[in-house]
């Protein structure tokens, strides 16, 4: 049974990581064309606009810049554990039976569910910066733009 739950739960775990890589991926998307959007509206004002349209405007792109690096950085985080290492499972195959391997193995899988615990950790929480970036670029940009219309 712990073996069971050992390689369910690994499975688990790097289908989340995943699901995270995509999400974050996604933010880049979304802020590139909220970015390009709000810009392309400014530019039909650009010869009169206000000094605050273009403090909105200078936000909303930290805003920007600040999504895709957080984004940037959650999705770098690679090197994911995968044990057991093929070569030492073929090693232990040969001398071991089958109850013996099935504990090795779960023990293996539980050693990388830790080491990749730390790591999706890392890449949640740089993701969630670049997350609450999004919001705040939309709104500054938004803002931009009807300020520019004023």
């Amino acid at each position: 049974m712990y073996y069971d739950v050992a390689m369910c739960r690994l499975a688990q775990q790097l289908s989340q990581v995943d699901a995270l890589d995509g999400k974050f991926s996604n933010v880049v998307t979304f802020s590139s064309v909220i970015l390009g959007v709000f810009a392309t509206l400014l530019t039909v004002r650009a010869d009169d606009l206000h000094w605050y349209s273009f403090f909105l405007l200078a936000g909303g792109s930290m805003a920007y810049l600040i999504a895709v690096y957080f984004s940037i950085r959650a999705y770098a985080v690679k090197n994911w554990s995968l044990r057991p290492d093929v070569a030492a499972l073929k090693s232990n195959c040969a001398e071991n039976d089958l109850n013996t391997m099935r504990q090795w193995v779960a023990n293996e899988c539980a050693m990388s569910m830790e080491t990749n615990d730390r790591m999706i950790k890392a890449k949640v929480k740089a993701g969630s910066i670049a997350l609450a970036a999004v919001p705040m670029e939309t709104l500054l940009l938004a803002a931009a733009a009807i300020s520019s219309l004023v």
